[in-house]
């Protein structure tokens, strides 16, 4: 690694293994993670853990933002039956003034 007083040239083992060195590394079907080289020497210049907390504190907000959103639609599902409800009960209420009127 460049910042232990690696060299450019260590980088080359680092892309063998297949880890986070790999320019063209695929995370999942639809993402795709394409580096440059320069991209590549700041990630061996970054202390690993800190992209492992970074990762972290990530998924912990998305997780937030999950059940945020999780949340909100279950309000939204909540007022449509209601909505519904009130409707369903005004046009039986006018069902019987109309029958009660005839």
């Amino acid at each position: 690694m460049l910042a232990k007083g690696g060299t450019p040239d260590s980088h080359s083992s680092i892309l063998a293994l297949g880890g986070v060195g790999n320019p063209n590394l695929r995370l999942r079907k639809s993402i795709d993670l394409n580096l440059t080289k320069e991209e590549l020497e700041v990630l061996d210049v970054v202390a690993p853990h800190a992209a492992t907390k970074n990762l972290m504190e990530f998924q912990a907000r998305l997780m937030v933002m999950n059940r945020r959103v999780a949340a909100l639609l279950q309000n939204e599902l909540t007022d449509k039956e209601k909505e519904k409800k009130a409707v369903e009960e005004v046009t039986a209420r006018k069902k019987k003034v109309e029958v009660d009127q005839t």
